[in-house]
């Protein structure tokens, strides 16, 4: 084939040096033939699009059983979970259908949202609209009935709980009983309001019947009855004759077996009345009785509120607002929970720190510890022979001391006694060799040459005095007394071959552990815990004395007063000098709780303190009111040219 002559190609004007082409005329002509093989090239490619469409078809049709086999799954997981949803319907029912409507599309979102062809969803929105519409039509006839089925119930029970206190009164005797009873029960068949099928109408009778237990009233009023089936009447004659018939030993008997299901109910809080129904109904129980066990149920259940009241009020750290009483109760209980709810060791630390943090001595922990070293009996050989008393007294001290508690709950006795054993364990001694020296002191009369000089003791004394005096500052009343306790403590660590440098240091961490000084009285520490603030205490005890100086004629106002704390969380107020209990002109005494110390409330040291802020804040502002109103007489006294004027008069 012949190509059309071109014309040659002029130049591009500003070209430089551009050069002419070869025109195409004389170029040298291209051939060409057809190949053979062309043929068998048309027919692959007409299979291999053939075989396209196919795999086509083949992945469409993959997808439409795919799509189908997860519309099938998800229909069952759709009808699942829109059935629990419209049985659970918090209105029961009742509601707008159009809420339910919204509910259930939001359901068909989520499981069929991902169905994209169109044939199969279509069908599968038919089915579905199809079972909506039925469930939901079905729901509401369903709560219709339900509604009519309680009115009915509500009706009956009231009747017949109304008639049964009649005749238990002899107002109305059986016969009446029955005609009143047959008439409440036709009414419920019959009336379009309720309209109870007879099978509502027998079991809600048989159900009526358990309530009354022993009293078969309800039963001879209905067993014969034609309102009834014949299946519920011979029900309703059973009970009647279980009533009568129940003897007292078998009773009795059938109590006594069911007292281990029931206590076990009751420690739940899930004993109810309807549990106590088949009992009643055959005469093990009366229905006074079943209510006794639920009154009892509802004291253990308030007293396991108080306990847990108690273990809010120890996390809180309040436990000392409680009366005395009740301070152990609390402690224990919240001992048990912290080991029950943390395990051994992490309960047993927490506890710990709570118990510090509320300042309260923990009994059983005294008990522990007051035990230790009197378990203690012959020579120890081996460490198998140390008495268990005796290990859990030493763990506990060494427990207690390393949080600063342990001088709390000593005697000075024993506190010499724990120091010294823990002292020969620090230098050295296993635990056998340290309670062998302590059984070695305790049972030898021939210690009493250890005992040091008068002169040393004096000197002691001294050296106490001044390590003391940074908490102490001057001495307070009664520091003699405590000067004397500390030589007993020395010389029965000198007796125990302790070191006079340890046996010193020994007790001069007891005195500052177990006393302090407030408002310039010596008080034991025991006495207010380990949580207590000082300065705050002063000014508690200041505000208390000067409230009742005002108050009561009694007290001379000179009087230089203090407060004290007193076993059983109470203070009384002492002679500030002498450190004396106190007593007014008329001989009397005053003492004060812990919550009205350090409570909240009315007749307390905080509200005394808020009435005395108030006061000031209120004179204050009285003095500020007649200032500006002195500088505004001022000003107006010189705009008439009264009197000069000075803007810092």
């Amino acid at each position: 084939m012949t190509r059309q002559k071109v014309e040659p190609m002029s130049q591009y004007r500003r070209q430089v040096n551009a050069r002419p082409t070869t025109p195409f005329a004389s170029a040298a002509p291209i051939t060409g033939s057809i190949d053979p093989q062309s043929n068998a090239l048309i027919r692959g490619l007409t299979s291999f699009t053939q075989s396209l469409a196919g795999a086509v078809r083949q992945q469409q049709q993959a997808t439409f059983e795919s799509q189908a086999l997860t519309a099938h799954a998800n229909k069952s997981a759709y009808i699942k979970e829109a059935s629990e949803y419209l049985e659970n319907t918090p209105d029961g029912g009742l509601g707008d259908p159009a809420q339910y409507q919204e509910a259930l599309g939001k359901l068909r979102e989520k499981y069929f949202s991902s169905i994209t062809h169109g044939r199969l969803k279509e069908s599968i929105n038919t089915e579905i609209d199809a079972w909506n519409t039925g469930q939901l039509g079905a729901l509401q006839q369903n709560a219709a009935a339900k509604q009519r089925l309680e009115l009915g119930q509500n009706v009956l029970e009231t009747k017949v709980e109304e008639l049964g206190a009649l005749l238990e009164k002899g107002e109305i005797n059986q016969d009446q009983y029955n005609q009143e009873i047959s008439a409440v029960f036709k009414y419920a068949r019959e009336s379009e309001a309720i309209a109870m099928s007879e099978e509502d109408v027998g079991r809600f009778a048989i159900q009526l019947q358990e309530l009354n237990g022993r009293n078969p009233a309800l039963a001879k009023a209905l067993e014969n009855s034609e309102l009834i089936s014949v299946g519920h009447r011979a029900t309703l004659k059973k009970q009647r004759e279980q009533a009568e018939a129940m003897q007292p030993a078998e009773r009795q008997l059938k109590q006594l077996e069911l007292q281990a299901p029931i206590e076990k109910l009751m420690a739940q809080n899930q004993l109810t009345r309807s549990w106590f129904k088949p009992y009643v109904a055959k005469g093990i129980f009366t229905a006074g009785q079943a209510q006794a066990y639920l009154n009892q149920q509802k004291k253990l259940q308030e007293e396991a509120a108080t306990n847990f009241n108690y273990l809010a009020i120890f996390g809180s750290e309040n436990v000392k607002l409680l009366k005395q009483k009740d301070q152990q109760k609390a402690l224990q209980f919240s001992h048990q929970q912290y080991i029950k709810q943390y395990g051994s060791k992490q309960g047993q630390d927490l506890f710990d720190m709570k118990l510090r943090k509320n300042g309260i001595v923990y009994k059983p922990y005294q008990s522990t510890l007051r035990a230790g070293l009197p378990a203690l009996g012959a020579v120890i050989t081996s460490e198998k022979d140390i008495p268990k008393n005796t290990v859990e007294a030493f763990n506990l001290y060494k427990r207690l001391e390393a949080m600063g508690m342990v001088d709390l709950y000593l005697s000075n006795e024993e506190a010499t006694a724990y120091a010294a054993i823990d002292g020969y364990v620090e230098t050295g001694d296993t635990m056998e060799e340290a309670l062998n020296k302590h059984l070695a002191v305790e049972n030898d009369p021939n210690t009493q040459h250890l005992v040091p000089t008068w002169n040393e003791l004096n000197d002691v004394a001294a050296d106490i005095r001044s390590e003391m005096s940074p908490y102490w500052g001057d001495a307070p009343p009664m520091l003699s007394g405590l000067e004397a306790s500390a030589k007993a403590m020395y010389t029965n660590l000198i007796k125990r071959k302790v070191a006079p440098e340890k046996a010193k240091e020994l007790v001069v961490n007891r005195m500052t552990n177990t006393y302090d000084v407030i408002d310039g009285q010596l008080i034991n520490k025991r006495l207010l815990g380990f949580n207590y603030d000082r300065d705050d205490l002063t000014a508690r005890f200041n505000h208390l004395i000067d409230h009742y100086k005002k108050e009561n004629p009694a007290i001379d106002k000179d009087e230089e007063l203090a407060l004290e704390p007193m076993e059983g969380g109470f203070f009384r107020l002492v002679d500030k000098e002498s450190g004396f209990p106190y007593f007014d002109n008329n001989g009397k005494a005053y003492r004060f709780s812990y919550q009205q110390m350090m409570g909240k409330g009315e007749d307390t040291v905080s509200k005394i303190m808020k009435n005395t802020k108030l006061k000031a804040l209120q004179e204050e502002i009285k003095n500020r009111n007649q200032i500006r109103h002195n500088k505004a007489e001022a000003r107006r006294l010189f705009k008439y040219r009264h009197i000069p004027y000075s803007p810092d008069d």
